[in-house]
């Protein structure tokens, strides 16, 4: 699995909220993938949330092949800040 960006054209936040929910990880995996693109969504609200998704999911590693990954690792490999700062601020605060 790699990212999609047809999901950006077609999902709204709502959405993708229920796609983060469904009983396939590719589709959940997909979901978080767009809202770590969308300023929409607080990515470390999301990504705590969803840390105990231990379910299997392969993603595209490019020239290095396929990893297998869980869904939260992928979480965390995807999730992003605009800035260092904001990405402290959340690690400390928990929020915005």
């Amino acid at each position: 699995m790699n990212y999609n960006s047809s999901l950006s054209k077609m999902a709204t936040d709502n959405e993708l909220k229920d796609l983060s929910q469904s009983e396939h990880p590719v589709l959940r995996s997909s979901a978080f993938r767009e809202m770590f693109h969308r300023k929409s969504f607080n990515h470390f609200d999301v990504l705590m949330s969803h840390l105990d998704d231990t379910a299997i999911v392969d993603t595209d590693a490019g020239e290095f092949g396929i990893w297998t990954r869980t869904v939260s690792d992928d979480i965390l490999a995807e999730a992003s800040w605009e800035t260092h700062e904001a990405k402290n601020k959340d690690h400390r605060t928990g929020s915005d």
